[in-house]
């Protein structure tokens, strides 16, 4: 009877721990479901900030490429500009050059003329000498044959004077020909001084526009030159445009690799699926095996019954009545048997935690394995997508001829990543090890609310036997973690007596109902 009481309450306990074990293998399967909803989240807007910041680049390089376009445009409309002003000022200095040895022609041509003048007037004033001379010499002649009248002579002398005169007349005609000539010369020379002068101010127009155009030319220059350097600017930029395509590339193929460690956590996934149904079943077994043993516990019983029929059959009323007694009071010993197993059995699971520690970082491993296979599932899913539309753009057969070395270049990269995340694992159990044996030296210190409220009601069922209360009493002490000082406060140093020896002291009633009642202030406040 005992021995199949303790095989049922260790299946019962197996259950239980089963039990649990499922539940909070749920709980991690919920809690890891959850976050790998939050990573995928996470991919996703990740993946879109990626494509818009892509696009932004796409527009950036665009806009500046148009801008190059146009200052390249500008840059040849001011070479041409600058062409346009430096044949322009060859042209006004050639206009110059001419100007000048024309302002020098009619400078040589004014000095002649004032020569000619001066020659001129020299031979008028010389003539109108000899003309007087003539006449004064004429005069003296006539007054000297003025008495002796003759014919003759006089005809002669007259023809003479005749002639002086059209000389005299000839002269004054040629001088005021000549002094008109000097008059043309004059105003030609005034007309040339005046033209002089607009030419020169014409010319210093032309310096001042030639200075200006010089000007221009170099601010066109400089605009040249920061233009140029704002070329250098783009192609600069442009390059790193360059350098961040080829980091997409990268990222590409970073996502290709996710790709592939989604397959291999999707292969570990269904691993541990595989196990999870394998506790599952061995449950099922164990609920199997304790309905089968609820089915024969009735046999036993009868059995048992009738053994004890066969043997008391010749005893009295009364030895029957007393054997009853004796198997009530058997009965209240087994309980309390079954009491102080569970308390061991409790107390065994304490002593346990390390390997609980070691099943929980297994449980850990597994659903941060399970977070990042359901992460890498809907990051693979998302690239499955973009995969099928690009596909969708191509033919059939180069989407066969694609897939088939794509599928091997995975095939081959694989094998290397399959062993970085070995790697990678290894040091998640190092670090989940580390965790439960932080958690596990914690464990001591934490007390189930739960236990502590089914102690008490277990102790306040058990106040007519006092031997199971004092059993729930040593275990309450024993999971709150009493030191000796405070057993011998409350009445409990005393050395654990047996089921049958136990009984309660009458001094020390007090002093467990002070502990009782010191445990359930110790529940409500907990």
């Amino acid at each position: 009877m005992d021995d199949q009481q303790r095989v049922q309450a260790s299946l019962q306990q197996e259950a239980t721990r089963l039990s649990t074990e499922r539940d909070a293998l749920a709980q991690q399967v919920q809690h890891l479901e959850k976050q790998l909803a939050d990573a995928s989240s996470a991919v996703s807007r990740n993946v879109e900030d990626r494509q818009k910041l892509a696009s932004s680049l796409q527009e950036e390089a665009t806009r500046l490429s148009t801008e190059r376009d146009a200052l390249a445009q500008q840059v040849q409309h001011l070479e041409k500009q600058l062409a346009d002003a430096s044949s322009a000022v060859s042209r006004n200095v050639e206009d110059q050059q001419k100007l000048a040895s024309s302002l020098q022609e009619e400078a040589r041509q004014k000095e002649e003329q004032k020569h000619l003048v001066a020659t001129l007037q020299e031979q008028c004033s010389s003539l109108a000498k000899e003309l007087e001379a003539q006449i004064a010499a004429r005069q003296s002649a006539d007054n000297s044959h003025q008495g002796v009248p003759n014919g003759d002579a006089a005809q002669p002398q007259a023809e003479e004077a005749a002639r002086l005169t059209a000389e005299r007349e000839a002269l004054v005609q040629q001088v005021r020909h000549l002094e008109q000539q000097l008059a043309e010369a004059a105003s030609r020379a005034s007309q040339s001084t005046e033209q002089y002068q607009m030419l020169q101010n014409s010319y210093q127009e032309e310096a001042r526009q030639k200075e200006e155009q010089r000007q221009i030319a170099i601010s066109y220059q400089e605009h040249c030159n920061n233009l140029t350097k704002q070329v250098e600017t783009l192609r600069e930029a442009c390059q790193n445009l360059t350098t961040d395509h080829q980091q997409k590339a990268g990222l590409e193929g970073q996502v290709a690799q996710l790709l592939r460690m989604n397959a291999q956590w999707q292969q570990a996934h269904q691993n541990l699926n595989a196990e999870s149904e394998g506790l599952r079943q061995r449950l099922v077994e164990v609920e199997r095996l304790q309905l089968e043993v609820r089915r024969l516990q009735p046999f036993e019983e009868a059995s048992n019954e009738l053994e004890a029929k066969l043997k008391e059959a010749e005893l009295q009323l009364e030895q029957r009545s007393q054997a009853l007694t004796d198997l009530q009071r058997q009965r209240a010993a087994d309980a309390a048997a079954i009491q102080r197993l569970q308390g061991d059995l409790e107390s065994t699971q304490e002593t346990g935690a390390s390997e609980a520690g070691h099943l929980e970082s297994e449980l850990l491993e597994r659903s941060k394995e399970c977070a990042m296979l359901r992460r890498e599932r809907n990051e693979a899913h998302q690239k499955l997508q973009e995969l099928m539309q690009k596909s969708q753009e191509n033919s059939q057969v180069a989407d066969a001829g694609r897939a088939l070395s794509t599928e091997n270049e995975k095939l081959q990269q694989e094998l290397a990543m399959s062993k970085e995340e070995l790697k990678s694992l290894n040091a998640v159990v190092e670090r989940c090890l580390s965790k439960m044996e932080a958690e596990s030296r914690e464990r001591p210190f934490l007390v189930d609310k739960r236990m502590v409220t089914q102690m008490l009601a277990a102790y306040l069922e058990q106040r007519e036997n006092p031997g199971p209360q004092q059993e729930i009493l040593h275990k309450m002490a024993d999971l709150l973690g009493f030191t000796s000082a405070e057993r011998e406060q409350v009445g409990l140093s005393q050395k654990r007596k047996t089921p049958l020896q136990m009984q309660e002291p009458q001094g020390l009633a007090d002093l467990t109902d002070r502990f009782v009642d010191f445990l359930m202030e110790e529940s409500e406040a907990g």
